[in-house]
């Protein structure tokens, strides 16, 4: 297994290049398993692998894809992988399960965590967002939010949440490296 290679799981690969370099910036190959955005990814002069489609929530699919998704991992050797966005955090995090990566960063927005929604409805959807999330995390997992979202929507403590850019991408690589 390589110690130094890195999956992005992306629904949109447009995101990707600036934590591509911060990743580079600790020493990590970055490679980009994405359905869109591919322009930006091969501007970046990034390798790719494009999925016939984005993650689903559809659990078939989901679980398909995740199955797909694990056999790359295995073959990549890929020793940390980053989910950008809740379709991939679910397919990603279960295909970084069934290889056996513990190293994971999952980035979620707002809107994943159903941050601004409210009634009864939205509090059943975080606490099941929440769920899902933490049954695919492991102790070394870290998350990257964005602005304003509540480590404690994902039940988290603070020393493993960073903010979703370049520079709190770096900071999880680096602390999932030394671990």
């Amino acid at each position: 297994m390589s110690e130094r290679r890195i999956v992005f799981v992306a629904q949109d690969g447009a995101a990707v290049p600036p934590l591509a370099e911060a990743a580079r910036a600790v020493g990590l190959e970055p490679v980009v398993v994405a359905a869109r955005g591919l322009d930006a990814v091969e501007r970046a002069g990034l390798r790719l692998v494009r999925l016939d489609s984005a993650p689903s929530l559809n659990p078939v699919t989901a679980g398909y894809g995740a199955g797909r998704l694990a056999a790359f991992l295995r073959h990549e050797g890929a020793s940390l992988v980053h989910c950008l966005g809740l379709r991939a955090v679910l397919v990603g995090g279960a295909a970084a399960a069934m290889v056996g990566i513990p190293r994971r960063v999952f980035s979620l927005s707002r809107a994943d965590l159903l941050a601004d929604r409210s009634g009864p409805a939205a509090r059943v959807g975080r606490l099941g967002v929440r769920a899902l999330v933490r049954g695919l995390s492991t102790a070394q997992t870290r998350y990257l939010l964005e602005d304003g979202a509540d480590p404690a929507l994902l039940g988290s403590d603070a020393a493993r949440v960073g903010a979703d850019d370049a520079a709190g991408a770096q900071a999880a690589y680096a602390a999932l490296l030394a671990s």
